[in-house]
């Protein structure tokens, strides 16, 4: 994934003025019986190029169709 372009859907509050420079999932939570949690390491930039690492986390629920979000209680 990481040699294809954007490689993940990065629909955040900072989209607009920050770059997605890199991602490394941190861990996975199975818990849920349908719905996998994915912590996530965002590495941004903002518009002076500073970088600084965001951690948040991704719901994936495997229905039709696949959803993928961030989940909001975490």
């Amino acid at each position: 994934l990481k040699n294809l372009p954007d490689p993940i859907e990065f629909y955040e509050e900072l989209q607009t003025t920050h770059k997605l420079i890199d991602y490394t999932v941190a861990s996975v939570d199975a818990s849920d019986k349908d719905v996998i949690r994915y912590t996530v390491m965002l590495k941004l930039a903002d518009q002076k190029g500073k970088h600084f690492t965001r951690e948040v986390v991704y719901a994936v629920a495997f229905q039709s169709p696949i959803a993928v979000a961030r989940d909001p209680y975490y």
